[in-house]
């Protein structure tokens, strides 16, 4: 009876387990959406932004540097 108990007991912890680790990815889930939906808001801004950071500007002009006199 002892060995049936144990078992049981490992079964629930498992099952609350699952359900902490099925309520943190429902969580997750929610916020995937949330994100999906602001992008979709924001698409053409986000894209324009993300052209601009890629995008080849002018280049930056090389510093120089000069020789030093011997002394």
């Amino acid at each position: 009876m002892a060995k049936t108990v144990s078992i049981s007991e490992k079964l629930q912890g498992r099952i609350s387990d699952l359900e902490s680790n099925v309520a943190a990815l429902q969580q997750e889930l929610e916020a995937a959406k949330q994100n999906l939906l602001n992008y979709n808001a924001h698409k053409q801004v986000i894209e324009s932004i993300l052209n601009l950071q890629t995008s080849n500007g002018p280049a930056k002009p090389k510093r120089k540097y000069t020789k030093r006199a011997k002394e």
